[in-house]
């Protein structure tokens, strides 16, 4: 374990760091760009002569220099160094001669007039016939985790934080959101148009600025909570996430005090890649989280779990990803386990958290990249999207699990979490400070967490190394029905089934989706017949979960049943998250009946895709090479 920079950005902050950032940014949709004007102050860490920022895309025109705060801004001489296979180009700023020699402590800004191009990664572009309610354009941001340098140039690492302040500036009748907290409520600008104000005034790494503009409305659920959506889709929003003040209640009895101030969210268009991004005071979420009974309310967790672990104490670079993520998803299920008040179900939830690693394993091993497979990958020469998978995810959570149980259980391991926070927040943290962290901690136990092979726990690909007890009575269930499926051959031997758990609705949706993928990764063919008592079970053919919709999906596909070919189609007509868009088209594509249409599925969608979202499934249809 290394202390070294972070490979997947192009800027010096080792000599030049990031302190305070304002925008003004205009947002057009009639060319689909962003002009923006950035100031950025910047402390000197070490003596230089040139700035070096990221940037993807991004077309600068102006580049402006004041040193020492003098409000003197004297035009700078800057270039574009060549473009990287990997993560973009520098944009290369050299400090006037006359302010030279810079020496550690001073201060520059560096004014940046520029503007966003077609080939943007971070951002998304929709007209108004996109959108549910077919009134306004959208447009939204997706930064993590290196797209924010398709927006402006900036020093794109976690490794960097800083406070922001902005002006955008939009047509009347369009709403802003940002991750940070709206000042007033907007202003008309002498053309007629809008211009809103935000504060950040915590210090955020460059891949949690965010932006949405739109149709957008907003109701309050709660003294600090709110959700935001299109108006056609308020109403079920509000509903569905009507337990967010709880669940904000349950983080924070486990993390310590929320900093944030408020929690509020908004509800994306189907297009959106993720279940969710924790962007500061405004969470995006996916609209797949709709389900209309509340069943996927607990995806919620994660996101608010990442206002401690990830926005508070923040990984210092993509290689260190699970700090980020294996935290977050280790109190996840904490504050779950609270919310169905067992703490045996976090047992259940790790044997959920196995499958998805060694889903995981599987297509990192079809891509021939196990080395990325490693809790603490090398990213040097590597895109950091190359890593982004199950791995820091679950890896992580059994990390976290396994020490958790070393040092004593979860009532020893209960105030630690609160003093991680405390001691990290606002510090990019990696691997190395937080074993040595661990081990300060829990004096009586230094020796035994010692003698912990962490470069084997941290470097090695594949399986997790830890031995970890995931006996519990939730997932002998789950066996027991999936078995009794998998051995059934008759109409008789279904309709047994059936009357034997008559109330397997009733179950949790984690229960349900362990069932039906247990039933996809067992390999069999289900005749019509079999899978048509099996949706029957489960209530697959009338819900709108698509946690439960993509499995069953899967399951029919493989089974090679022209009944599911219609479902499979819709769903990846509308939804662009990649945990359901990816397996349903690679599933379409193995079924050489379906390979073509899912092919002419996606060239039809594509132009209508999210960018992240369309480069993956490419890859997955064979219609782009893996990346390399």
């Amino acid at each position: 374990m290394e202390d070294k920079c972070d490979p997947s950005t192009l800027s010096n902050y080792e000599f030049v760091v990031a302190t305070t950032l304002h925008l003004d940014i205009d947002v057009s949709f009639s060319t689909k760009k962003l002009s923006t004007i950035t100031q950025t102050s910047f402390t000197v860490k070490q003596p230089v002569e040139k700035i070096l920022l990221d940037t993807e895309n991004v077309k600068v025109s102006k580049v402006e220099v004041d040193v020492d705060d003098t409000d003197l801004f004297k035009e700078a001489t800057f270039e574009m160094l060549p473009d990287t296979k990997y993560i973009g180009q520098a944009l290369s700023i050299e400090v006037p001669k006359s302010s030279l020699p810079l020496k550690a402590g001073q201060k520059v800004v560096v004014r940046i007039h520029c503007e966003t191009t077609e080939g943007a990664s971070g951002l998304q572009w929709m007209e108004k016939e996109e959108t549910v309610g077919k009134q306004q354009p959208y447009m939204f941001t997706q930064c993590q985790s290196r797209f924010c340098r398709s927006l402006f140039p900036c020093q794109d690492t976690p490794g960097v934080k800083f406070t922001y302040t902005a002006n955008v500036t939009v047509d009347q009748g369009l709403a802003v959101v940002m991750s940070a907290i709206i000042d007033g409520e907007g202003e008309k600008t002498k053309d007629g148009r809008m211009r809103y104000s935000f504060t950040q005034s915590q210090a955020i790494p460059a891949y949690l600025f965010a932006i949405a503009v739109g149709n957008l409305a907003k109701k309050d659920l709660g003294p600090r909570c709110a959700v935001w959506t299109e108006p056609e889709v308020l109403d079920a929003a509000a509903y569905e996430f009507a337990e967010v003040e709880n669940i904000l209640k349950i983080a924070e009895s486990i993390c310590g005090h929320y900093e944030w101030k408020r929690y509020d969210f908004l509800v994306l268009p189907m297009t959106f890649p993720f279940g969710g991004m924790e962007n500061p005071n405004m969470t995006f979420l996916s609209p797949t989280l709709l389900a209309g009974d509340r069943s996927l309310v607990t995806v919620l967790a994660h996101e608010i779990q990442h206002s401690w672990t990830g926005n508070l104490v923040t990984t210092v670079s993509w290689e260190h990803f699970w700090l980020n993520e294996g935290w977050t998803r280790f109190v996840e299920d904490k504050i779950k386990a609270v919310m169905v008040k067992d703490e045996v179900y976090r047992k259940f939830l790790l044997v959920k958290a196995q499958k998805h690693l060694n889903d995981s394993l599987v297509e990192f091993e079809d891509l021939k990249k196990p080395e990325l497979t490693a809790l603490v990958p090398n990213l040097t020469n590597r895109d950091p999207e190359d890593a982004f998978s199950g791995v820091p995810y679950e890896k992580g959570c059994m990390l976290l699990t396994y020490v958790e149980n070393l040092v004593g259980g979860p009532e020893e391991f209960a105030p630690y979490i609160k003093n991680y926070v405390q001691t990290f927040k606002n510090t990019p943290i990696n691997s190395k400070a937080w074993v040595e962290h661990l081990i300060s901690y829990f004096p009586g136990k230094a020796e035994v967490l010692k003698a912990q092979n962490w470069d084997n726990i941290f470097n090695s690909p594949g399986k997790s190394v830890l031995d970890i007890d995931m006996s519990n009575p939730y997932n002998d269930k789950c066996k027991a029905v999936s078995k009794k499926w998998i051995e059934a051959s008759s109409v008789e031997s279904y309709d047994q089934i059936i009357a034997e758990y008559p109330d397997l609705q009733t179950w949790s949706v984690d229960m349900k989706v362990e069932i039906l993928e247990t039933l996809k990764e067992s390999g069999i063919k289900f005749p019509q017949d079999k899978f048509d008592k099996l949706s029957e079970h489960f209530g697959l053919t009338e819900t709108s979960n698509i946690e439960l919709r993509t499995p069953w999906i899967r399951i029919g596909l493989h089974s090679e049943l022209k009944c599911v070919v219609d479902p499979a189609l819709d769903l990846v007509k509308v939804c662009g998250r990649m945990k359901f868009l990816r397996p349903v088209y690679r599933a379409l594509y193995e079924w050489e009946e379906s390979r073509q249409v899912a092919i002419d599925t996606f060239l039809k969608m594509q132009p209508f895709m999210n960018p992240i979202s369309a480069n993956w499934v490419a890859i997955d249809l064979k219609l782009k090479s893996e990346k390399s």
